[in-house]
């Protein structure tokens, strides 16, 4: 009885802080031995049909894994009936207690991420392409030319390939217009000939003070010619025009042209972690 008051105290608490974080607590899946909740997970639907789940620290499961296990499949089940295209997991490298959790729930892994942050120094301006190549910012009139490159520098890609073909490329932009407040004057593409060959999207975090790298990309035969250096350097001519010092991104560190890269523009690792995912035509099966 004391136990139950003393939840029942809590709730307009917690009920606040789910309205704050807009989170629903109809996405909480919790699994019942009897009627003892002996493990539980939240998932959280994104724009774009992605979704994320979040499950308990290791010193919390104590011998529970195999049913935040169970918890994770259903959760999947229900981002599967929500539209939702694939689901994942994040947490810090180091933890095989995680590891088998995902595993057990039929997730694999996707990628080491490695979480960099920018220095101090920021190198020159490089040098723009040859003549032929024209850089532009997004509006709605070229809003397919971004579709176009952004699918070409899928192609061949080091950087999260298992992704590839999962979700439709609208669904792919709708998610990076979500990663922060979406300002078109941060998108940009690289084009040659008429075609899109590269993009870089920016998104400003206002909390944080920071112009962090959504994504970069180019098209294959465009690669290691010196464009991404291109794109890249424009980061630091907004920083400067914005009077910002911060700049952020992550990278799958099995894309280790892009880690050299970020290197040499003055971006440090400071966090490495494991992204596990299920594609959601795998939850339906």
């Amino acid at each position: 009885m004391r136990r139950r008051l003393e939840i029942k105290a809590r709730r307009p608490g917690f009920d606040a802080l789910c309205l704050q974080y807009n989170v629903a607590i109809e996405n909480q899946v919790i699994c019942l031995v009897g009627d003892k909740v002996v493990a539980s997970c939240l998932w959280l639907p994104n724009q774009g049909k992605t979704a994320v789940c979040y499950i308990p620290p290791p010193r919390h499961l104590d011998g529970k894994e195999p049913y935040v296990s169970t918890c994770l499949k259903l959760a999947s089940t229900k981002a599967a009936a929500l539209g939702m295209k694939m689901i994942q997991g994040i947490f810090d490298t180091g933890e095989p207690l995680l590891d088998q959790i995902y595993l057990g729930a039929g997730y694999r892994l996707l990628a080491i991420l490695q979480f960099m942050e920018h220095g101090n120094h920021w190198p020159a301006v490089s040098a723009p392409p040859a003549s032929g190549y024209a850089l532009q910012t997004y509006s709605r009139d070229n809003h397919d030319l971004f579709k176009a490159a952004i699918a070409e520098s899928y192609v061949q890609t080091l950087d999260c390939p298992q992704m590839s073909g999962l979700r439709d490329l609208e669904d792919v932009i709708a998610g990076h217009k979500a990663a922060g407040p979406f300002d078109p004057q941060l998108w940009y593409v690289l084009v040659h000939q008429g075609a899109g060959i590269g993009v870089m999207l920016l998104t400003l975090q206002r909390g944080a003070q920071s112009l962090d790298i959504t994504y970069l990309g180019l098209a294959p035969r465009h690669r290691g010619q010196g464009r991404a250096a291109y794109l890249l350097s424009q980061v630091g001519i907004k920083l400067r025009e914005m009077e910002i010092r911060n700049s952020a991104l992550a990278v799958d560190e099995g894309n280790t042209p892009a880690m050299k890269l970020y290197l040499k523009f003055g971006y440090r690792p400071v966090l490495r972690r494991c992204v596990y995912f299920l594609p959601l035509t795998d939850a339906c099966r």
